[in-house]
């Protein structure tokens, strides 16, 4: 990517200004990238809710159990042994996914 060396200088309102630091703090990106994209016509990230954040996380969460259930049953079976079930791991991985469909359907 080409390096950035013209700056931009424009004035706003104090409304305007609020709105724009709204709209890019809502969807991830400081300020200079959200009106970059604006003004090149780019797809401006869309505002992220809480509910997506928490979802995402969540989501990132329960994927790492699984990961790590799944890892842990591969070495045992590689070293010759019968895979042990890890009761304590499916349950907290069974409570993440019943918080985040309570979460998304309410």
């Amino acid at each position: 990517m080409a390096k950035r060396t013209h700056p931009l200088h424009i004035r706003l309102t104090e409304e305007e200004f609020l709105a724009i630091s709204q709209r890019a703090s809502a969807a991830g990106v400081n300020v200079s990238e959200w009106v970059r994209r604006a003004a090149l016509e780019q797809e401006v990230p869309r505002s992220r809710s809480q509910m997506d954040v928490n979802l995402y996380k969540e989501l990132t969460r329960i994927g790492i159990n699984i990961n790590q259930l799944t890892r842990a049953a591969n070495s045992t079976v590689k070293a010759g042994h019968c895979p042990v079930p890890a009761s304590e791991a499916w349950q907290e991985l069974y409570d993440l996914l019943k918080r985040l469909v309570l979460e998304v359907i309410g």
